[in-house]
């Protein structure tokens, strides 16, 4: 088919795109992007096509969808090539200036929403295209949202979206590296930038090249920086998954700022002697799969050489915390500690291939996981006991629950 042909059909175009960019993006994720291109720019949806995939397209579907094609080949983001996203149902309009939001980030607000805040004032911190605030407006009865960002022509983005998913949202402009407000709030969320300098050369160009910068990147001798602007300085807990995990553990020993940590389904195995050897009370929390446990138990983290190194510094970890505390989780797998396992509740298909997820069921992990990490950071800041008994209706999913210092106790 010539592409400078003057009258061109979608099944056409289909076979064109195909050709043209077949060698930079997967199969799975081309059909995906045709299929939104054509919404977008034609109005066929899916069903549409499939009944009439001769339909002939004018003269300025056809500009814009051949100058498409253009901006995939150089990595564009579809999502920029658009112009909208769509994030918690709701559609959000977007730029260069502002992150694409992330499936992930939906996990979080799903969570804020689950706790029911209302009458609530909450922040959010680093707004965007506003889809974290936008969203919390919308399913959050009678919430009273502010949102910050650090100019106002993000933020006039971020209005856009509020006027089009008809909520309100009172849009402010604040650097939150130098806060200027004395305001108070019940809720403050916030997906602060936390990707180190020096790990630019292993970022996708896709977003390396479209995305901002200053919303993804810190200095590599701060990487915590906006965190810490952010968080009361007396009160800071950490989390992590995996590696993050180790690094949580690492901050909560070797900077006085950080008074508690959660670890889920940790990797310890780059954290120092020093550091894992430190004798300590500062409560801490694994949250991880039944290997931890015992070796010979199924798993997927533990059971190379590396793995079983791991697992050792593990137990030297828990044996040298007199504050440490266990939950472990039958039938789970790495991946289940992590977002992975939840987005497919939205049921949107991925892009790429995902292994490490284990047996038990959606609910019942994330239902163990904020139930287990809520009530361990009310234990760590509030002074009240870690109480494992909202775990019980899980007795039969769950290994172990306890102080791993307690006598007798210990695996």
């Amino acid at each position: 088919m010539d592409d400078k042909a003057l009258i061109m059909t979608l099944i056409e175009y289909h076979n064109l795109f195909f050709i043209k960019l077949d060698s930079k993006i997967e199969k799975d994720e081309l059909n995906e992007f045709f299929f939104w291109l054509i919404e977008y720019y034609c109005g066929i949806n899916r069903m549409k096509y499939i009944l009439n995939p001769n339909y002939i397209i004018n003269n300025t579907q056809k500009s814009n969808l051949f100058k498409a094609i253009e901006h995939l080949k150089k990595n564009m983001p579809i999502q920029y090539v658009i112009g909208e996203s769509e994030f918690m149902n709701l559609k959000f309009h977007l730029n260069n200036k502002v992150l694409i939001p992330r499936p992930e980030t939906e996990e979080l607000v799903s969570w804020v929403i689950s706790t029911n805040p209302i009458n609530k004032k909450i922040l959010d911190i680093g707004t965007g295209s506003g889809c974290i605030a936008i969203s919390l407006a919308k399913f959050i009865k009678s919430s009273n949202l502010t949102a910050w960002d650090i100019n106002q022509e993000i933020l006039e983005i971020a209005r856009k979206n509020a006027f089009l998913n008809e909520v309100k949202v009172l849009f402010e402009v604040q650097d939150i590296s130098s806060i200027k407000s004395d305001k108070k709030f019940d809720i403050i969320v916030s997906n602060p930038p936390y990707i180190c300098n020096s790990e630019k050369k292993k970022i996708n160009n896709n977003v390396l090249l479209f995305e901002p910068h200053k919303a993804l990147f810190v200095d590599d001798n701060d990487p915590l920086f906006y965190y810490y602007k952010i968080i009361d300085f007396d009160r800071i807990g950490m989390m992590g998954h995996s590696m993050g995990a180790g690094t949580s553990y690492h901050a909560l020993i070797n900077d006085k700022r950080i008074k508690s940590a959660v670890a889920l389904d940790g990797w310890f195995f780059p954290l120092d002697q020093k550091t894992f050897s430190t004798k300590t009370n500062k409560p801490f929390l694994h949250l991880g799969q039944e290997e931890f446990f015992n070796l010979d138990l199924d798993g997927d983290i533990n059971d190379t050489e590396t793995g079983k190194i791991n697992f050792d510094i593990h137990n030297v970890i828990l044996k040298n915390n007199t504050n440490s505390f266990v939950v472990y989780v039958k039938n789970s797998l790495h991946q289940d500690f992590t977002d992975f396992k939840q987005i497919y509740i939205q049921n949107r298909p991925l892009t790429f291939p995902i292994s490490g997820l284990g047996d038990v069921p959606k609910n019942k992990i994330k239902n163990i996981m904020n139930k287990s990490i809520v009530e361990f950071f009310d234990y760590a800041f509030k002074s009240e006991k870690f109480d494992t008994t909202i775990l019980n209706k899980y007795n039969n999913d769950i290994i172990v629950s306890y102080d791993i210092n307690q006598e007798n106790n210990a695996p």
